[in-house]
């Protein structure tokens, strides 16, 4: 184990405490411990040589101490959270349900089957087994897709470390390519996993098909860049960021709920904080700051498209100019296309050009058809 990796677990194991623990005063110092395991763990070790295994350091421990200040400094989740039939508050539990209820609540990022649930999640209405035999489906699907990502990505100089080669290198056509690929392999990596977990402990009886809803929204319902973020990206970070936002519109701001100044301050606060969960990541695979840098120039361009797209909208209304077919869909397109090459080619260039499927079927086919 790594030094990196035993920060990891020891981080979350601090951070159930601090939920465990029932309502007082003292729970902030549970901040002191995370901090300085965060700190150490993406600031003060050196890259393993792994970009996935690093990677995955410094953007989920991001992404917690995010949490862990939203329910330590900002709020006390036993006061006020619920699961979905949940009578009595957490603080009124035992130590076991009470360790249990934690341990869900920290694990659950999106809330499936909380009081603060993640809006608008697609959930499964299939009992046990038929559920189990669909996700088998969308598993070979999406393992198919990666592997094919991940040959496409094998063979592409602007995906490898040393490959060097801009998204845009042979042109616009070959750029839209590339970005298209870049989320493909992103979108079914991640299908992949989280399509595997469901099936096991469904499976097992650990889970209800309810408590595993589609990872991702409606593409079809993609519309806008708000709606690409808001709704059909996979929204497991959107509880980290809401609080921050709020605090910092209301509280340092001082600006009232509703208001158009709280609404777009919230918008960018919450862009910035997931920058810099995801440049924390860059980070720790290369400890180059530009790949970082081009990280967050990337997610503040997205808060600005989302802004400059809400006041065309708001004009078009006014004008009582209807949706044209299409358009939407082909604006996100055109803004993803232009935005994503930074973002992607430095994680390109630290090693994050590809997320191979573990057992790769298509060059093992191409071998052995060359072979013969």
């Amino acid at each position: 184990m790594t030094p990196q990796s035993f920060c990891l677990y020891l981080f979350f194991l601090v951070y159930v405490a601090a939920i465990v623990t029932k309502p007082s005063p003292y729970r902030a110092l549970y901040m002191v411990p995370l901090i300085a395991l965060y700190t150490y763990a993406v600031f003060f070790t050196q890259p393993t040589g792994d970009a996935h295994s690093d990677y995955h350091i410094g953007l989920p421990m991001s992404i917690y101490l995010a949490y862990a200040s939203s329910y330590i400094l900002l709020s006390d989740p036993q006061l006020y959270l619920r699961r979905k039939g949940q009578k009595e508050l957490a603080y009124q539990m035992s130590f076991i349900p009470r360790l249990r209820w934690a341990t869900d609540l920290a694990l659950n990022c999106r809330a499936v089957g909380w009081d603060c649930e993640v809006p608008k999640l697609r959930r499964s209405s299939l009992s046990r087994w038929p559920f189990v035999r669909t996700q088998l489906l969308w598993l070979m699907y999406y393992y198919a897709l990666n592997d094919l990502a991940s040959y496409l990505n094998s063979r592409n100089p602007a995906t490898w470390k040393e490959g060097g080669e801009h998204f845009g290198a042979h042109g616009i056509l070959w750029q839209v390519w590339n970005v298209i690929i870049f989320w493909v392999t992103l979108i079914s990596s991640m299908s992949v996993n989280y399509t595997m977990l469901s099936i096991v402990v469904v499976a097992i009886g650990w889970y209800d098909p309810s408590d595993f809803p589609a990872y991702f929204g409606r593409w079809l319902d993609t519309v806008s860049v708000r709606k690409f973020w808001g709704q059909s990206w996979h929204q497991l970070i959107r509880r980290s960021l809401q609080p921050h936002g709020q605090y910092l519109a209301r509280n340092i701001f001082g600006f009232q709920k509703g208001t158009t100044l709280s609404s777009y301050t919230q918008l960018f606060a919450c862009f910035f904080l997931s920058g810099v969960y995801h440049a924390a990541g860059d980070w720790t695979i290369a400890h180059n700051v530009d790949i970082a840098k081009h990280t967050m120039q990337f997610y503040m361009l997205q808060a600005m498209a989302i802004t400059f797209e809400d006041g065309v909208i708001a004009v078009a209304k006014r004008l009582g100019i209807r949706r044209v077919p299409f358009l939407p869909y082909l604006w996100v397109i055109f803004w993803l296309t232009i935005s994503t090459p930074g973002w992607a080619e430095g994680m390109a260039r630290g090693g994050l050009g590809d997320f191979p499927p573990r057992f790769p079927i298509i060059p093992a086919i191409i071998k052995k058809f060359n072979a013969a």
